[in-house]
């Protein structure tokens, strides 16, 4: 609906454009974007390891299974690298194109596969300083005597997660 003119846009009459300043914008056209897409190789740039403890599950938009190409016969590889991170305990980091868009992924071994992670981009994580709930929110000082939700995650505390432990439950 055009605010202006109080009527109806057609889709013809749509144009795609970027803001440049406040009430500016560069159109573009079709041909643009066609010119400027990204192209998927089917490939995954890896940039860096890191330890798997620095990815932080906020970052984390969507996850995939990584298999082999059975055509190309590189299970070897495959197994090699899964079990080169499973030992290592690190994470590789690269970019992958996808539908059109870069994304940055993380790369880690889950059993006998490789899983990758869509990452959020830094600029996309919400801190937690904009959350409006928070921001008149003062800072309570706590005394040690006063920890007693401490006592209760040390009694709760398990050394690993067993996900069995938790499951689905439906009332009908």
């Amino acid at each position: 609906m055009c605010p202006d003119e109080k009527r109806e846009v057609t889709y013809s009459e749509i144009k795609k454009g970027y803001e440049i300043a406040k009430d500016q914008y560069v159109v573009i056209e079709k041909r643009d974007v066609e010119t400027i897409k990204l192209k998927s190789t089917n490939t995954i740039d890896i940039k860096e390891f890191v330890d798997e403890k620095e990815l932080d599950p906020i970052m984390i938009e969507k996850r995939y299974f990584i298999v082999p190409d059975n055509k190309n016969k590189n299970d070897k590889a495959y197994s090699l690298f899964v079990k080169v991170l499973t030992e290592t305990k690190k994470i590789a980091l690269g970019k992958i194109v996808l539908m059109d868009k870069e994304h940055v992924a993380a790369l880690r071994p889950y059993q006998r596969v490789i899983v990758m992670h869509l990452l959020h981009y830094i600029d996309d994580i919400r801190r937690a300083d904009e959350i409006s709930e928070l921001k008149d929110m003062q800072r309570a000082a706590i005394e040690n005597k006063e920890l007693l939700g401490k006592l209760l995650v040390e009694n709760l505390y398990s050394e690993h997660f067993d996900p069995n432990k938790f499951s689905l439950n439906m009332q009908w």
